[in-house]
């Protein structure tokens, strides 16, 4: 999988799909979501409050083997798996594998 191993004062969270997008925003927090395509869920792995002088280190990674189990996950609706079918549509018309 692929993903990012995320620490947070030394917290490790490992956050990756098999395909698919992670967000991670970082304001006076620090939220870790995504959404799995292969798997049609939308995956949290939490919202974590930072103060000053938290250390957090970000890496990407393109071999996760174990993934920090989410906090929650949920089914994609159909708006969603529509705009991905879409979007991948367009993708692949683009490379050439469809007309």
């Amino acid at each position: 999988m692929k993903g990012f191993k995320i620490e947070i004062n030394n917290k490790k969270i490992d956050a990756a799909v098999y395909n698919g997008v992670i967000l991670v925003v970082v304001e006076k927090a620090i939220g870790i979501t995504g959404t799995d395509r292969a798997l049609g869920l939308s995956v949290d792995w939490g919202y974590y409050m930072l103060n000053h002088g938290d250390k957090i280190r970000i890496t990407a990674s393109s071999n996760i083997e174990t993934n920090t189990p989410p906090i929650s996950t949920k089914p994609l609706s159909r708006q969603e798996l529509l705009a991905e079918y879409y979007n991948l549509k367009k993708i692949l018309i683009k490379e050439g594998v469809l007309k």
